[in-house]
């Protein structure tokens, strides 16, 4: 499926995109349990947003943690595919991926590794 090693997908995902629910506390222990066993734990990091607008960013490895991981929280979300090739003036190349999500253009899916392309 796509997002595999055949077929990887990369994702710029804006600080902030993801709301999390059920943040951990703030001790080194709580944090680390929330990387390993909550759904939502499943990302890179996280990025905490200040009140005095700093932002203060945790990366799995800055806990001594592997990336990536093969089941990421992204993965498991809902995706809805908007790339209308016939918006724009290009002509993809027949094995592009956005000659590949333009023939899906306007489908929705589970998850991305629900995503098929026809190779």
């Amino acid at each position: 499926g796509l997002g595999s090693k055949k077929h990887p997908v990369h994702l710029l995902v804006p600080h902030g995109a993801f709301e999390i629910k059920n943040p951990p506390m703030l001790k080194h222990s709580d944090i680390l349990s929330w990387f390993e066993s909550c759904r939502e734990g499943k990302i890179e990091g996280i990025v905490w947003h200040c009140n005095d607008g700093h932002l203060i960013k945790l990366h799995r490895h800055h806990l001594g943690m592997c990336w990536p991981i093969p089941e990421t929280f992204l993965n498991s979300q809902p995706v809805v595919i908007a790339v209308n090739g016939t918006k724009y003036d290009c002509d993809f190349e027949p094995k592009c991926l956005f000659n590949h999500f333009s023939k899906l253009n306007g489908q929705r899916f589970s998850r991305l590794k629900d995503i098929k392309f026809d190779v």
